[in-house]
Order: structure tokens, then sequence, then C-alpha cells
């Protein structure tokens, strides 16, 4: 497929409607959640809430959002089984990316951020082909082996947070903090559907490199 090809599909799988009303209900629910304390905020007790609301939340938005965008402007069929069969392999699998991650940001910062990286089509390979946590990162970890595929995961990813960190300072300018708030969370919320779908697309794109692989082995 043609590059421009490519963006308007991840553009359009991104802004279907069931993936933006999810992302945006999702980035909400983080918003109010991190009201009293963000996750780094750990002398407040808070903090707490804010993890849980990721840890609990995301299987849930990322086992609905990915059968919508791979099933290409189709309805996903058995979604609700479907969430329900991946919300533990998810909840898992983000404990143990995460862990590795924040292990390697105390690690001078760096380690973290390529852990990350290279951890962050896991929850393609568990929604889409039902891999183990561990398999899942081992997948991700072998589609994002070569130089052009981290550099394109990192812009994407660098990209998300970029804007979203830059919504929140253009937000604190504003006086009403409703008007804060709903800023936040559209911004957030429409980052979260597209870089899902290029996160799907991409996945797919570097399955289709490695027909022989299986849903349980390796290639």
């Amino acid at each position: 497929m043609k590059p421009l090809g490519r963006v308007s599909r991840v553009a359009r799988h991104g802004f279907h409607p069931a993936v933006l009303g999810a992302s945006l209900v999702y980035s909400g629910v983080l918003y109010v959640a991190g009201l009293s304390a963000g996750i780094l905020d750990i002398e407040t007790p808070f903090w707490v809430v804010t993890v849980a609301a990721v840890l609990l939340f995301s299987p849930l938005y990322h086992g609905f959002v990915i059968p919508w965008i791979a099933a290409d402007g189709g309805r996903p069929k058995a979604l609700g089984a479907a969430m329900i069969a991946s919300f533990p392999r998810l909840f898992v699998g983000q404990l143990l990316l995460g862990g590795g991650v924040i292990l390697g940001l105390f690690a001078l910062i760096l380690p973290g951020v390529y852990l990350g990286i290279r951890g962050v089509l896991y929850k393609q390979a568990i929604v889409l082909e039902g891999a183990t946590p561990v398999d899942a990162l081992r997948r991700s970890f072998r589609e994002t082996a070569d130089g052009r595929t981290v550099v394109f995961a990192a812009a994407a990813l660098g990209a998300f947070y970029g804007v979203a960190v830059g919504s929140d300072l253009l937000a604190s300018l504003l006086g009403s903090p409703v008007a804060r708030g709903v800023l936040s969370v559209a911004v957030s919320g429409c980052l979260l559907a597209v870089v899902n779908a290029l996160l799907t697309d991409l996945h797919a794109l570097r399955s289709a490199d490695r027909p022989m692989e299986g849903a349980g082995g390796s290639a």
C-alpha cells in the first residue's frame, strides 16, 4: 500500500466513531482519576487511584478499540467475549512491560524508554492473535527489531506525549477548570485513537513480513 493510502487508512480507523468515542471516554476516566494526583505523585496517596484506573481500564479500552481498528471498517465479531478473554492477558502484559520500563527509567532513563518502544505492540499480539503476555512481548520485540520500526514507533509515541504535554500547557492558560478539562480530554482522546490505529497498522504490516509465525510459537 502506498504511504498516502496508509495514512488515509490510519486516519479513517482512528476516527471511526467506536474508536474515537471509546478513546474520549477512556481519556476522560484517566483525567478524572488524575485530578487529585498523577502517577508520579507518589507523595500524595491519591496516585494509587490513577494507577488503578490505568491498570483496570486500559485492558478494557484496548480490548475494545483494537478489534474495531483491525476490522477494517466492519464490525468485529464476538467483541464482548474477546474483551473478557483478553483482559487478564492485557493486565499481566502491562504489569510486565510497565515494571520493566520503570526499572529502566531508574537506570539512566534511556533503557526504560527503549523497552517501552520495543514492547509497544504487545497489546495487538494479545488481542488479535491470542498470544500470552510473555509471547506477546517477544513478538513485539521481534516486530520492532529493525531501526526504521523503532524510529517510527518512537516518533508516534513522541508526538503523542509532545502534543499531550503541549495541550496541557495550553489548557493551563484557560481560566475555567471545565474548559481545561474538556480541552485535555479532547486532545488526549483523539491522540489515543490515532496512535492505536498507527500501532495496529504497524503490527499488521510487520506480521505480514513473518507469515510463517504461528499464534503460539516462534518464526
